[in-house]
């Protein structure tokens, strides 16, 4: 049976039974803190990133990380970042300038070119693409043109950029690659 309600009607019955409410789950979820970490090491520093620093005319620029993730600031001297956030940079400058350089230095650190993502395999162009920061596997490989006819795109595998024993961790398509990532997509056999 089918029950019709004016508008009127409705909205009194809306405001006469509450929608039930869902509760939270207790505790971060693991999706929630795997995003997290991943956007962690998507924003953290590391060689070949390029920061720029703002808010002091003299120190202001743009400035590259050398292969040990430093760079030199005019004053400051030598600055080390490697595995800093933003955030974590902008304190450690500021610490810096604050010794005696600078009275209460304003210092703002944006990465203006994370590491490029490589893409390698059964793609129509492997090789290394500029990233944005945390992507999926999918546009990953849309950015490569996308699989050839031989691609088996059910084995995927990533090498996490920083991971010293180079191991290749399978992956799905939707899943997140961070900057300095290397997607390996293979061939099938048939």
């Amino acid at each position: 049976m089918t029950t019709v309600m004016s508008p009127a009607q409705a909205a009194g019955a809306a405001r006469q039974s509450p929608a039930p409410q869902a509760t939270p789950p207790a505790g971060p979820s693991p999706v929630t803190m795997a995003a997290a970490l991943n956007q962690a090491l998507a924003d953290s520093l590391a060689a070949d990133d390029r920061v720029v620093v703002f808010g002091e005319d003299n120190l202001s620029g743009t400035y590259d990380l050398d292969d040990s993730g430093s760079f030199s600031l005019p004053l400051a001297g030598h600055m080390t970042v490697n595995g800093k956030t933003a955030r974590q940079a902008e304190a450690a400058i500021a610490a810096r300038l604050a010794d005696g350089l600078v009275t209460d230095p304003k210092v703002s650190v944006n990465i203006k070119r994370y590491r490029p993502i490589y893409v390698i395999g059964e793609v129509q162009r492997p090789g290394a693409y500029s990233s944005y920061g945390p992507t999926s596997v999918l546009n990953a490989v849309a950015l490569a043109g996308g699989y050839t006819y031989r691609a088996r795109n059910s084995m995927i595998t990533v090498i996490r950029y920083g991971d010293a024993a180079h191991r290749a961790v399978p992956i799905g398509e939707t899943d997140t690659v961070l900057p300095g990532d290397t997607i390996s997509v293979p061939e099938r056999w048939f």
